[in-house]
């Protein structure tokens, strides 16, 4: 955790470091019980505060790359809950908010599982890490909480400007034209290569929608209007988009049943982890979000991106 003078050391290299041992725990699916392990022991009962923020600093960049065990998760969990009241002095990130953010980081890496993609984890994405536990990133946050630290930079944007930007970004790119469009996903490095690069301009979100069992068009459209006001604005700014993709699929071959079998995942999400449950959910899904494109008006989003 840094308690050992190294005069050759520098920010920098710590953070070169933490990559290292965030990669050999990506990479080495046994070790990472006992790297977290470690990790307990170096902030537990540590009077060295510097030491004690480092350590939960590398706690949540750990968190962002690899899972623990299953058995190990429970344990995890009451570490994170018995720190959650804990502050440290004279610096303005507590190790509550670090066990907060790492209790979250838990919940949602032992759904998802690892880091996807087959390059170890780069200096980026653990500086992106960092910055997350202050200033919550744009990926994996709630749209609340991604609008709450847009209105610090840019009070006068409705809906998150990296979701408008990107969408500007791709109609630039002729992608009206492309066949196929969003059919093929992106290389996984790749793309998280672009969230770290991203989040560090100041990271989409969290699911868009609450588990939703309707597909008939007025509930569908009454959970719209029930939304809260981010949420429901950047909803309908998304189905705008789809809207236009579905009005040229003589040219993408995409129409709005191609569009909301890629998409629905991304908008809802079912909370069961029973495979026949999702299964049948997913069609539930796909009928919700073409109820959308067909129904939903969009013309009060003109004017506010």
């Amino acid at each position: 955790m840094g308690d050992r003078p190294n005069r050759g050391s520098s920010f920098s290299e710590l953070d070169k470091l933490a990559v290292d041992i965030c990669s050999k725990g990506w990479r080495i699916k046994g070790i990472r019980d006992e790297l977290y392990l470690q990790l307990c022991k170096q902030t537990k009962n540590n009077n060295n505060v510097n030491s004690v923020l480092k350590g939960w600093e590398l706690f949540a960049i750990c968190l962002e790359m690899f899972p623990p065990s299953n058995k190990f998760q429970s344990y995890l969990h009451g570490y994170f809950q018995s720190h959650v009241e804990e502050t440290a002095k004279q610096d303005k990130t507590s190790v509550a908010d670090y066990a907060l953010y790492c209790e979250r980081r838990l919940q949602m890496i032992s759904k998802a599982g690892a880091k996807k993609g087959f390059k170890d984890p780069s200096l980026d994405e653990i500086l992106r890490v960092k910055s997350a536990v202050v200033n919550k990133s744009q990926f994996g946050s709630t749209v609340a909480e991604v609008m709450e630290v847009q209105r610090k930079h840019f009070p006068d944007r409705k809906i998150p400007w990296i979701l408008s930007t990107l969408a500007e970004t791709v109609f630039e790119m002729r992608a009206l034209k492309t066949e196929g469009i969003f059919r093929v996903p992106g290389d996984i490095d790749t793309v998280n290569a672009l969230k770290a690069h991203m989040d560090q301009w100041r990271e989409p979100t969290q699911d868009l929608l609450p588990d939703c069992n309707c597909t008939d068009r007025k509930s569908v459209l009454g959970v719209v209007d029930l939304l809260p006001k981010d949420n429901r604005l950047t909803l309908i700014f998304l189905i705008r988009f789809l809207q236009v993709f579905a009005s040229e699929s003589s040219s993408t071959k995409m129409d709005i049943n191609n569009l909301a079998m890629v998409w629905a995942p991304n908008c809802l999400r079912c909370p069961s982890e029973d495979l026949k449950v999702i299964f049948t959910n997913t069609q539930k899904e796909m009928e919700f979000l073409r109820t959308l494109m067909v129904n939903l008006n969009t013309d009060s989003i003109n004017g506010m991106i």
